[in-house]
């Protein structure tokens, strides 16, 4: 289910999904109003392979996460039997001057949420958002940016079924992370 956004004359679905390696940016439109939400990012997308890019690709589990405690910049790897597996992350820390998002591997997994959060592929819940003059929208317009995003790679070695899943949701559970709910939730 895409994005979408409330107009007067109906629900705008936001599910033409574009990326510019060159100009470093993500997009999904409405091809028809032209209304989108843009995502600049200040570091390249060209070295980057190309199935990164496609928003169907099924590469790794995504699900959103609330923690209060959670520092806004701090990234947290997830590591099973010393393996590193994936990372937990906030929305801001994406965007944050002083994001610790200095590695390719931390970068890939970055990209793989945004591409996942505009395209919504997973159903996760969003603010509902209604039409402005500009049809030009922020990611933030639909996410909290104190959002918590757990990105788990599925080329690690390791099946990520519910059984797998649900060991690593309780032991976050442990460090005072707790699931957003939504409308297909997996645990």
């Amino acid at each position: 289910m895409s994005l979408r956004i409330t107009s007067p004359s109906g629900i705008i679905d936001l599910d033409a999904f574009s990326f510019s390696t060159v100009n470093n940016y993500l997009e999904v439109k409405d091809n028809f109003t032209l209304t989108n939400v843009r995502v600049d990012l200040d570091w390249s997308l060209s070295k980057f392979p190309a199935k990164l890019f496609d928003p169907k690709a099924d590469l790794e589990v995504a699900f959103l996460l609330r923690n209060k405690h959670f520092p806004q910049s701090r990234i947290v790897e997830v590591q099973y039997e010393g393996k590193s597996i994936g990372f937990v992350f906030t929305l801001n820390s994406i965007f944050d001057e002083n994001n610790e998002f200095d590695s390719p591997v931390k970068k890939h997994f970055a990209l793989r949420a945004l591409i996942r959060l505009l395209n919504n592929e997973e159903y996760f819940p969003y603010r509902e958002v209604s039409l402005n003059a500009q049809n030009d929208y922020q990611l933030a317009d639909f996410y909290d940016e104190d959002l918590i995003i757990c990105v788990l790679s599925k080329d690690r070695g390791y099946e990520l079924n519910d059984e797998f899943l649900l060991s690593i949701y309780v032991n976050l559970n442990v460090y005072g992370f707790y699931q957003i709910k939504y409308k297909q939730s997996r645990f």
